[in-house]
Protein backbone atom coordinates (compact mmCIF):
# COMPACT_ATOMS: atom_id res chain seq x y z
CA UNK A 1 0.00 0.00 0.00
CA UNK A 2 2.81 1.99 1.08
CA UNK A 3 3.55 2.29 -3.22
CA UNK A 4 -0.05 3.43 -4.07
CA UNK A 5 0.57 7.17 -3.78
CA UNK A 6 3.33 7.24 -6.85
CA UNK A 7 1.36 4.79 -8.41
CA UNK A 8 -1.89 6.19 -9.15
CA UNK A 9 -0.22 10.33 -9.59
CA UNK A 10 1.48 8.31 -12.65
CA UNK A 11 -2.15 7.04 -13.80
CA UNK A 12 -2.98 10.78 -13.32
CA UNK A 13 -0.69 12.01 -15.21
CA UNK A 14 -1.24 9.47 -18.41
CA UNK A 15 -4.35 10.28 -18.28
CA UNK A 16 -3.72 13.70 -18.79
CA UNK A 17 -1.89 13.41 -21.41
CA UNK A 18 -4.12 11.07 -23.08
CA UNK A 19 -7.01 13.88 -22.89
CA UNK A 20 -4.96 16.98 -21.85
CA UNK A 21 -8.39 18.87 -23.04
CA UNK A 22 -10.82 17.55 -20.17
CA UNK A 23 -10.77 17.24 -16.45
CA UNK A 24 -13.12 15.05 -14.53
CA UNK A 25 -16.53 17.36 -13.15
CA UNK A 26 -15.82 19.15 -9.86
CA UNK A 27 -19.02 17.57 -8.25
CA UNK A 28 -17.16 14.12 -7.85
CA UNK A 29 -16.08 13.62 -4.41
CA UNK A 30 -14.59 10.96 -2.75
CA UNK A 31 -15.25 9.64 0.52
CA UNK A 32 -12.88 11.18 2.79
CA UNK A 33 -10.95 8.95 5.18
CA UNK A 34 -10.92 10.37 8.59
CA UNK A 35 -7.27 9.82 9.36
CA UNK A 36 -6.78 13.08 11.25
CA UNK A 37 -3.73 13.39 12.69
CA UNK A 38 -2.47 10.22 12.12
CA UNK A 39 -2.20 10.81 8.90
CA UNK A 40 0.86 11.98 7.03
CA UNK A 41 1.37 15.70 5.62
CA UNK A 42 0.79 14.92 1.64
CA UNK A 43 -2.65 14.75 1.24
CA UNK A 44 -3.39 13.62 -2.53
CA UNK A 45 -6.39 13.68 -4.66
CA UNK A 46 -4.70 10.87 -6.73
CA UNK A 47 -7.48 8.14 -5.59
CA UNK A 48 -9.85 9.78 -6.96
CA UNK A 49 -8.25 10.69 -10.34
CA UNK A 50 -7.61 6.93 -10.12
CA UNK A 51 -11.57 6.08 -9.73
CA UNK A 52 -11.97 8.81 -12.43
CA UNK A 53 -9.53 6.99 -15.11
CA UNK A 54 -11.31 3.77 -14.49
CA UNK A 55 -14.86 5.00 -15.07
CA UNK A 56 -13.63 6.87 -18.66
CA UNK A 57 -12.19 3.51 -19.64
CA UNK A 58 -15.44 1.91 -19.04
CA UNK A 59 -17.15 4.48 -20.94
CA UNK A 60 -16.60 3.51 -24.60
CA UNK A 61 -18.49 0.15 -23.44
CA UNK A 62 -21.08 1.58 -22.46
CA UNK A 63 -21.44 3.84 -24.94
CA UNK A 64 -21.04 1.12 -27.66
CA UNK A 65 -24.22 -0.40 -26.28
CA UNK A 66 -26.16 2.45 -27.49
CA UNK A 67 -24.70 4.34 -30.22
CA UNK A 68 -26.06 7.70 -31.55
CA UNK A 69 -27.20 8.05 -35.51
CA UNK A 70 -24.05 9.65 -37.19
CA UNK A 71 -26.34 11.62 -39.35
CA UNK A 72 -27.71 13.46 -35.89
CA UNK A 73 -24.33 13.83 -34.17
CA UNK A 74 -22.71 15.45 -37.42
CA UNK A 75 -24.51 18.85 -37.30
CA UNK A 76 -23.96 19.09 -33.63
CA UNK A 77 -21.25 21.85 -32.96
CA UNK A 78 -18.07 21.14 -31.54
CA UNK A 79 -17.38 22.79 -28.09
CA UNK A 80 -14.21 22.78 -26.59
CA UNK A 81 -13.76 22.02 -22.97
CA UNK A 82 -11.71 24.22 -20.90
CA UNK A 83 -7.70 23.33 -20.25
CA UNK A 84 -6.95 22.72 -16.64
CA UNK A 85 -3.56 23.27 -15.61
CA UNK A 86 -1.43 23.25 -12.17
CA UNK A 87 -0.93 25.94 -9.94
CA UNK A 88 0.79 25.66 -6.62
CA UNK A 89 0.30 27.99 -3.93
CA UNK A 90 2.00 28.67 -1.01
CA UNK A 91 -0.35 29.24 2.40
CA UNK A 92 1.40 32.55 3.30
CA UNK A 93 0.56 33.45 -0.75
CA UNK A 94 -2.97 32.56 -0.50
CA UNK A 95 -3.16 34.53 2.92
CA UNK A 96 -3.32 38.51 2.55
CA UNK A 97 -4.82 41.41 4.61
CA UNK A 98 -7.89 41.40 3.03
CA UNK A 99 -9.17 37.65 4.45
CA UNK A 100 -6.77 37.14 7.07
CA UNK A 101 -8.11 37.29 10.36
CA UNK A 102 -4.68 37.81 12.00
CA UNK A 103 -4.03 41.07 9.30
CA UNK A 104 -2.94 44.12 11.30
CA UNK A 105 -4.06 46.57 8.11
CA UNK A 106 -2.99 47.31 4.59
CA UNK A 107 0.46 46.79 3.58
CA UNK A 108 0.96 50.73 3.32
CA UNK A 109 0.52 50.86 6.70
CA UNK A 110 3.74 53.15 8.30
CA UNK A 111 4.43 53.61 4.68
CA UNK A 112 5.05 57.07 3.01
CA UNK A 113 1.26 58.34 1.91
CA UNK A 114 1.06 57.05 -2.03
CA UNK A 115 0.84 59.23 -4.57
CA UNK A 116 -2.02 59.72 -6.88
CA UNK A 117 -2.35 57.03 -9.86
CA UNK A 118 -4.82 57.10 -12.13
CA UNK A 119 -3.78 55.26 -15.29
CA UNK A 120 -1.26 52.30 -15.91
CA UNK A 121 -0.77 49.27 -17.54
CA UNK A 122 -3.87 49.93 -20.06
CA UNK A 123 -6.64 50.76 -16.81
CA UNK A 124 -7.69 53.93 -16.50
CA UNK A 125 -9.31 55.55 -13.03
CA UNK A 126 -11.75 58.12 -12.34
CA UNK A 127 -12.42 59.23 -9.11
CA UNK A 128 -15.50 60.85 -7.59
CA UNK A 129 -14.61 61.84 -4.02
CA UNK A 130 -15.63 63.97 -1.72
CA UNK A 131 -13.75 67.88 -1.11
CA UNK A 132 -13.25 67.39 2.44
CA UNK A 133 -14.45 64.62 5.17
CA UNK A 134 -15.27 65.26 8.86
CA UNK A 135 -16.06 62.25 10.83
CA UNK A 136 -17.22 61.82 14.10
CA UNK A 137 -14.96 59.37 16.47
CA UNK A 138 -17.38 56.73 17.62
CA UNK A 139 -20.60 57.92 16.34
CA UNK A 140 -20.75 55.15 13.91
CA UNK A 141 -23.45 57.31 11.54
CA UNK A 142 -20.78 59.52 9.52
CA UNK A 143 -22.19 59.56 6.09
CA UNK A 144 -19.55 59.26 3.53
CA UNK A 145 -19.78 58.35 -0.34
CA UNK A 146 -16.60 57.56 -2.93
CA UNK A 147 -16.42 55.63 -6.00
CA UNK A 148 -13.95 54.71 -9.00
CA UNK A 149 -14.39 54.12 -12.49
CA UNK A 150 -11.92 52.08 -14.18
CA UNK A 151 -11.73 51.00 -17.42
CA UNK A 152 -9.25 48.89 -19.51
CA UNK A 153 -8.47 50.40 -22.82
CA UNK A 154 -6.26 47.74 -24.79
CA UNK A 155 -8.47 44.96 -27.61
CA UNK A 156 -8.17 41.87 -25.16
CA UNK A 157 -10.59 40.29 -22.54
CA UNK A 158 -8.85 40.64 -19.54
CA UNK A 159 -9.57 38.50 -16.26
CA UNK A 160 -8.37 40.67 -13.46
CA UNK A 161 -9.15 40.82 -9.40
CA UNK A 162 -10.76 44.07 -8.13
CA UNK A 163 -9.87 44.67 -4.36
CA UNK A 164 -12.56 46.70 -2.79
CA UNK A 165 -11.95 50.53 -2.30
CA UNK A 166 -10.18 51.18 1.17
CA UNK A 167 -9.24 54.34 2.21
CA UNK A 168 -5.70 55.64 3.72
CA UNK A 169 -5.17 57.74 6.45
CA UNK A 170 -1.84 59.79 6.45
CA UNK A 171 -0.64 62.29 9.01
CA UNK A 172 2.83 64.37 8.17
CA UNK A 173 3.29 62.34 5.01
CA UNK A 174 3.01 59.22 6.37
CA UNK A 175 -0.21 56.20 6.49
CA UNK A 176 -1.01 56.26 10.35
CA UNK A 177 -4.75 54.57 9.46
CA UNK A 178 -7.41 53.55 7.32
CA UNK A 179 -10.99 53.46 6.47
CA UNK A 180 -12.19 50.07 6.11
CA UNK A 181 -14.07 48.86 2.59
CA UNK A 182 -17.58 48.03 2.29
CA UNK A 183 -17.61 45.99 -0.59
CA UNK A 184 -16.04 42.70 -1.01
CA UNK A 185 -12.97 41.19 -3.46
CA UNK A 186 -14.80 40.56 -6.95
CA UNK A 187 -13.44 39.22 -10.54
CA UNK A 188 -13.99 41.17 -13.52
CA UNK A 189 -13.23 40.16 -17.15
CA UNK A 190 -12.21 43.73 -18.56
CA UNK A 191 -13.01 44.43 -22.44
CA UNK A 192 -11.93 47.53 -23.85
CA UNK A 193 -13.70 50.38 -22.87
CA UNK A 194 -16.26 48.66 -20.69
CA UNK A 195 -16.14 50.65 -17.20
CA UNK A 196 -16.44 48.73 -13.69
CA UNK A 197 -17.16 50.79 -10.86
CA UNK A 198 -16.32 50.40 -7.40
CA UNK A 199 -18.26 52.12 -4.63
CA UNK A 200 -17.13 52.92 -0.63
CA UNK A 201 -19.93 53.87 1.37
CA UNK A 202 -19.04 55.44 4.76
CA UNK A 203 -21.83 55.42 6.42
CA UNK A 204 -21.35 53.83 10.06
CA UNK A 205 -17.63 54.24 8.69
CA UNK A 206 -14.52 54.36 11.96
CA UNK A 207 -11.12 55.46 11.09
CA UNK A 208 -8.80 52.37 12.52
CA UNK A 209 -5.33 53.36 13.88
CA UNK A 210 -2.32 51.23 12.15
CA UNK A 211 -1.19 48.62 14.12
CA UNK A 212 2.71 47.21 13.95
CA UNK A 213 1.66 43.68 14.55
CA UNK A 214 -1.79 41.49 14.73
CA UNK A 215 -1.23 40.95 18.88
CA UNK A 216 -2.02 44.59 19.37
CA UNK A 217 -5.61 45.38 19.93
CA UNK A 218 -7.21 47.63 17.28
CA UNK A 219 -8.16 51.00 18.03
CA UNK A 220 -9.73 54.19 16.19
CA UNK A 221 -7.34 57.18 15.24
CA UNK A 222 -7.34 60.04 17.75
CA UNK A 223 -9.91 62.99 17.13
CA UNK A 224 -7.93 65.34 14.91
CA UNK A 225 -6.47 66.86 11.08
CA UNK A 226 -5.75 64.48 8.66
CA UNK A 227 -5.88 63.69 5.03
CA UNK A 228 -7.37 60.66 3.26
CA UNK A 229 -7.05 58.89 -0.20
CA UNK A 230 -9.19 55.86 -1.51
CA UNK A 231 -7.32 53.09 -3.04
CA UNK A 232 -8.40 50.49 -5.38
CA UNK A 233 -6.40 47.32 -6.21
CA UNK A 234 -6.42 45.84 -9.69
CA UNK A 235 -4.58 42.80 -10.16
CA UNK A 236 -3.78 39.61 -11.67
CA UNK A 237 -1.58 36.40 -10.91
CA UNK A 238 -1.32 32.71 -11.36
CA UNK A 239 -1.55 32.53 -7.57
CA UNK A 240 -5.00 35.31 -7.28
CA UNK A 241 -6.69 34.15 -10.58
CA UNK A 242 -6.28 30.51 -9.86
CA UNK A 243 -7.60 31.11 -6.26
CA UNK A 244 -10.50 33.18 -7.86
CA UNK A 245 -11.14 30.17 -10.37
CA UNK A 246 -11.17 27.54 -7.33
CA UNK A 247 -13.58 29.73 -5.73
CA UNK A 248 -15.82 29.76 -8.17
CA UNK A 249 -15.88 26.07 -8.16
CA UNK A 250 -16.77 26.41 -4.13
CA UNK A 251 -13.32 26.14 -2.68
CA UNK A 252 -11.26 28.47 -0.86
CA UNK A 253 -7.44 27.80 0.07
CA UNK A 254 -7.73 28.55 4.08
CA UNK A 255 -5.28 31.14 5.74
CA UNK A 256 -2.78 29.73 8.25
CA UNK A 257 -4.26 31.18 10.94
CA UNK A 258 -6.88 28.50 10.64
CA UNK A 259 -5.55 25.79 9.14
CA UNK A 260 -5.09 23.79 12.00
CA UNK A 261 -8.76 24.22 11.99
CA UNK A 262 -9.97 23.38 8.76
CA UNK A 263 -8.11 20.04 7.83
CA UNK A 264 -9.75 16.71 6.81
CA UNK A 265 -11.55 15.28 9.51
CA UNK A 266 -11.74 18.53 12.00
CA UNK A 267 -15.00 19.11 13.41
CA UNK A 268 -15.25 22.69 11.93
CA UNK A 269 -14.45 20.81 8.14
CA UNK A 270 -18.24 18.32 9.50
CA UNK A 271 -20.01 21.62 10.52
CA UNK A 272 -19.28 23.27 6.69
CA UNK A 273 -21.51 20.06 5.56
CA UNK A 274 -24.03 21.88 3.38
CA UNK A 275 -22.70 25.08 3.83
CA UNK A 276 -23.56 27.65 0.66
CA UNK A 277 -20.37 29.29 0.45
CA UNK A 278 -16.52 28.83 -0.19
CA UNK A 279 -15.16 25.45 1.72
CA UNK A 280 -12.15 25.33 2.83
CA UNK A 281 -10.06 23.08 0.18
CA UNK A 282 -8.24 21.31 2.82
CA UNK A 283 -11.54 19.98 3.77
CA UNK A 284 -11.71 17.91 1.19
CA UNK A 285 -8.95 17.90 -0.99
CA UNK A 286 -10.50 15.04 -3.29
CA UNK A 287 -13.48 17.08 -4.01
CA UNK A 288 -11.43 18.87 -6.72
CA UNK A 289 -9.77 16.19 -8.61
CA UNK A 290 -6.22 16.32 -9.46
CA UNK A 291 -5.50 18.28 -5.69
CA UNK A 292 -2.23 17.64 -3.66
CA UNK A 293 -1.64 19.74 -0.19
CA UNK A 294 1.58 19.29 1.44
CA UNK A 295 1.27 20.29 4.62
CA UNK A 296 5.02 20.00 6.08
CA UNK A 297 6.40 22.57 2.59
CA UNK A 298 2.94 24.41 3.43
CA UNK A 299 1.57 24.60 -0.24
CA UNK A 300 -1.36 23.40 -2.53
CA UNK A 301 -1.46 22.70 -5.87
CA UNK A 302 -4.60 22.07 -7.79
CA UNK A 303 -6.25 22.69 -11.64
CA UNK A 304 -7.23 25.88 -12.86
CA UNK A 305 -9.16 26.84 -16.02
CA UNK A 306 -5.92 28.14 -17.58
CA UNK A 307 -8.23 31.04 -19.74
CA UNK A 308 -8.92 32.22 -16.26
CA UNK A 309 -5.15 34.08 -16.29
CA UNK A 310 -4.53 36.35 -19.12
CA UNK A 311 -1.11 38.40 -18.17
CA UNK A 312 0.15 39.19 -14.67
CA UNK A 313 -0.31 42.77 -14.00
CA UNK A 314 -0.30 44.48 -10.32
CA UNK A 315 -1.60 47.90 -10.31
CA UNK A 316 -2.95 50.24 -7.49
CA UNK A 317 -5.06 53.07 -8.57
CA UNK A 318 -5.24 55.91 -6.20
CA UNK A 319 -7.51 59.00 -5.94
CA UNK A 320 -5.76 62.47 -4.95
CA UNK A 321 -6.03 63.14 -1.47
CA UNK A 322 -8.88 65.28 0.66
CA UNK A 323 -8.59 66.73 4.38
CA UNK A 324 -9.91 64.52 6.87
CA UNK A 325 -11.12 65.66 10.37
CA UNK A 326 -12.15 63.13 13.06
CA UNK A 327 -14.00 65.62 15.49
CA UNK A 328 -14.74 64.24 19.03
CA UNK A 329 -17.21 61.32 20.30
CA UNK A 330 -20.20 63.27 21.75
CA UNK A 331 -21.61 62.18 25.38
CA UNK A 332 -23.41 59.48 24.97
CA UNK A 333 -25.79 58.43 26.91
CA UNK A 334 -24.62 54.71 26.92
CA UNK A 335 -21.66 55.55 28.71
CA UNK A 336 -23.80 56.58 31.27
CA UNK A 337 -26.45 53.25 31.07
CA UNK A 338 -23.01 51.20 31.38
CA UNK A 339 -21.71 53.25 34.29
CA UNK A 340 -25.35 52.27 36.51
CA UNK A 341 -25.09 48.70 35.01
CA UNK A 342 -21.72 47.43 34.80
CA UNK A 343 -20.64 44.20 33.96
CA UNK A 344 -20.00 40.99 36.60
CA UNK A 345 -16.47 40.93 37.68
CA UNK A 346 -14.90 37.70 37.26
CA UNK A 347 -14.21 36.14 40.73
CA UNK A 348 -16.99 38.12 42.56
CA UNK A 349 -19.98 36.41 44.25
CA UNK A 350 -23.92 37.06 42.58
CA UNK A 351 -26.78 37.92 45.09
CA UNK A 352 -29.81 37.11 44.23
CA UNK A 353 -32.22 40.72 42.93
CA UNK A 354 -28.03 42.28 41.85
CA UNK A 355 -28.61 43.12 37.70
CA UNK A 356 -25.59 43.12 35.29
CA UNK A 357 -25.07 44.61 31.88
CA UNK A 358 -22.74 41.91 30.73
CA UNK A 359 -21.96 38.52 32.08
CA UNK A 360 -18.08 37.16 31.79
CA UNK A 361 -17.28 34.18 29.87
CA UNK A 362 -14.81 31.83 28.85
CA UNK A 363 -13.04 29.57 25.64
CA UNK A 364 -14.70 26.75 27.33
CA UNK A 365 -17.87 25.99 25.70
CA UNK A 366 -20.43 23.66 27.55
CA UNK A 367 -23.81 23.06 25.37
CA UNK A 368 -26.77 21.17 27.09
CA UNK A 369 -27.67 18.36 24.28
CA UNK A 370 -31.21 18.62 25.25
CA UNK A 371 -33.23 21.78 24.79
CA UNK A 372 -33.54 24.05 27.99
CA UNK A 373 -37.26 23.45 28.53
CA UNK A 374 -36.45 19.88 29.05
CA UNK A 375 -33.79 20.97 31.47
CA UNK A 376 -34.73 19.37 35.07
CA UNK A 377 -33.26 20.28 37.89
CA UNK A 378 -32.25 17.75 41.18
CA UNK A 379 -30.73 15.15 38.49
CA UNK A 380 -28.09 14.20 35.60
CA UNK A 381 -27.75 16.35 32.48
CA UNK A 382 -25.44 16.14 29.66
CA UNK A 383 -23.71 18.67 28.76
CA UNK A 384 -21.20 19.28 24.92
CA UNK A 385 -17.92 20.71 26.13
CA UNK A 386 -16.13 22.52 23.29
CA UNK A 387 -13.23 25.33 23.42
CA UNK A 388 -13.39 28.33 21.50
CA UNK A 389 -10.68 29.71 18.93
CA UNK A 390 -8.46 28.01 16.24
CA UNK A 391 -5.21 27.74 17.37
CA UNK A 392 -5.05 24.56 19.01
CA UNK A 393 -5.70 20.68 18.52
CA UNK A 394 -5.65 19.40 21.85
CA UNK A 395 -7.23 20.80 24.88
CA UNK A 396 -7.77 20.29 28.70
CA UNK A 397 -9.76 21.95 31.05
CA UNK A 398 -9.42 21.25 34.91
CA UNK A 399 -12.03 22.65 37.09
CA UNK A 400 -13.80 22.27 40.40
CA UNK A 401 -15.58 19.63 41.42
CA UNK A 402 -18.54 21.55 42.90
CA UNK A 403 -19.59 25.31 41.60
CA UNK A 404 -22.73 27.49 42.17
CA UNK A 405 -24.69 27.46 38.98
CA UNK A 406 -26.44 31.20 38.82
CA UNK A 407 -29.64 31.83 36.73
CA UNK A 408 -30.23 35.05 35.10
CA UNK A 409 -33.46 36.55 33.16
CA UNK A 410 -32.63 38.59 30.72
CA UNK A 411 -34.22 41.79 30.32
CA UNK A 412 -33.90 44.32 27.02
CA UNK A 413 -34.06 47.66 27.44
CA UNK A 414 -33.97 51.25 25.39
CA UNK A 415 -32.73 54.38 26.19
CA UNK A 416 -33.11 57.47 24.16
CA UNK A 417 -30.06 59.09 22.06
CA UNK A 418 -28.74 62.04 21.46
CA UNK A 419 -29.64 62.38 17.83
CA UNK A 420 -33.29 61.03 18.64
CA UNK A 421 -32.46 57.73 18.20
CA UNK A 422 -33.08 54.92 20.71
CA UNK A 423 -30.06 52.75 22.18
CA UNK A 424 -31.24 48.28 23.03
CA UNK A 425 -29.37 46.92 25.85
CA UNK A 426 -29.64 44.03 27.31
CA UNK A 427 -29.45 43.46 31.80
CA UNK A 428 -29.19 40.19 33.12
CA UNK A 429 -31.08 39.75 36.88
CA UNK A 430 -30.06 36.95 39.29
CA UNK A 431 -33.20 34.97 40.15
CA UNK A 432 -31.98 31.80 41.03
CA UNK A 433 -29.25 29.70 42.08
CA UNK A 434 -28.12 25.84 41.38
CA UNK A 435 -25.71 23.47 43.03
CA UNK A 436 -24.00 21.45 40.07
CA UNK A 437 -21.21 18.54 40.17
CA UNK A 438 -18.43 19.25 37.21
CA UNK A 439 -15.67 16.55 35.82
CA UNK A 440 -12.18 17.40 37.48
CA UNK A 441 -10.90 17.47 33.95
CA UNK A 442 -12.15 17.63 30.23
CA UNK A 443 -10.17 16.19 27.32
CA UNK A 444 -11.12 17.70 23.94
CA UNK A 445 -9.46 16.87 20.47
CA UNK A 446 -10.68 19.08 17.47
CA UNK A 447 -10.57 16.15 15.11
CA UNK A 448 -13.33 14.40 17.16
CA UNK A 449 -15.71 17.10 18.01
CA UNK A 450 -16.61 18.43 21.48
CA UNK A 451 -16.64 15.74 23.98
CA UNK A 452 -20.17 14.64 25.97
CA UNK A 453 -19.91 14.85 29.62
CA UNK A 454 -21.95 14.32 32.33
CA UNK A 455 -23.20 17.26 35.14
CA UNK A 456 -25.05 16.66 38.61
CA UNK A 457 -27.81 19.62 39.04
CA UNK A 458 -29.48 19.80 42.56
CA UNK A 459 -32.72 21.19 43.09
CA UNK A 460 -33.21 24.95 42.26
CA UNK A 461 -33.44 27.65 44.69
CA UNK A 462 -35.66 30.33 43.21
CA UNK A 463 -34.79 34.00 44.50
CA UNK A 464 -38.45 34.87 44.05
CA UNK A 465 -40.36 31.79 42.86
CA UNK A 466 -39.97 30.71 39.31
CA UNK A 467 -40.18 33.06 36.70
CA UNK A 468 -42.95 33.18 34.44
CA UNK A 469 -40.92 33.25 31.30
CA UNK A 470 -39.44 30.38 28.96
CA UNK A 471 -36.35 28.12 30.52
CA UNK A 472 -34.97 29.25 27.14
CA UNK A 473 -35.48 32.46 28.21
CA UNK A 474 -33.21 32.08 30.70
CA UNK A 475 -29.37 32.31 31.02
CA UNK A 476 -26.83 29.56 33.11
CA UNK A 477 -23.41 30.84 34.40
CA UNK A 478 -21.75 28.81 36.35
CA UNK A 479 -19.07 30.64 38.52
CA UNK A 480 -15.85 28.01 38.41
CA UNK A 481 -12.18 29.23 38.24
CA UNK A 482 -11.07 26.67 35.56
CA UNK A 483 -8.06 26.61 33.31
CA UNK A 484 -7.98 26.05 29.78
CA UNK A 485 -4.58 24.13 28.06
CA UNK A 486 -4.21 24.50 24.19
CA UNK A 487 -1.45 22.54 23.35
CA UNK A 488 1.47 24.26 25.31
CA UNK A 489 -0.69 27.17 26.64
CA UNK A 490 -2.64 27.74 29.43
CA UNK A 491 -5.62 30.57 29.95
CA UNK A 492 -7.13 31.41 33.32
CA UNK A 493 -11.41 31.82 33.20
CA UNK A 494 -13.49 32.54 36.52
CA UNK A 495 -17.11 32.13 34.88
CA UNK A 496 -18.36 29.93 32.06
CA UNK A 497 -21.35 29.96 30.25
CA UNK A 498 -24.41 26.80 29.25
CA UNK A 499 -25.69 27.76 26.22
Amino acid sequence: MADLGPELRALREGLRSEHAASTPPPSLRRDIARSRRTRAGLWSAAAAVGIVAIAASALPALLAQDEPDPAATAALPAIDPPVYVDATVSFDEATDWLDDPASAGPPQCGTPMPQSLAARDGFSATHEIPTAVTMQRDAYRTIVEASVTIRYGRYDEFPVIVDPMTGLVGRDGLVVGWLPPSAQRGVNIFVRGYPSTQTWDGLGGIAIACRQSPDQPATQLEPGDYEVAWMTRVHSSETANAKADLAQRGFAIPPTAVLAAYREGSYECERLQGWSGTVPITCDPGAVPGTEIDLDAGRVTFPYDEDALGREVDVTLVSQTVPLTIAPAPSDPRDVIEAQNPPHEPGEPMQCGDSYGALDGSDLRLSLTVPFDDLEFGSTTEVEAWVQGFDWTQAAVTLPATAPLWITQREQRRAALNDGGSYGYTLHEVVGRVEVTLPERIAIDRYEGPTSVTIDVSAVQWCDGPPSVSAAALTYSILAPHTVELDDEARTFELVRID
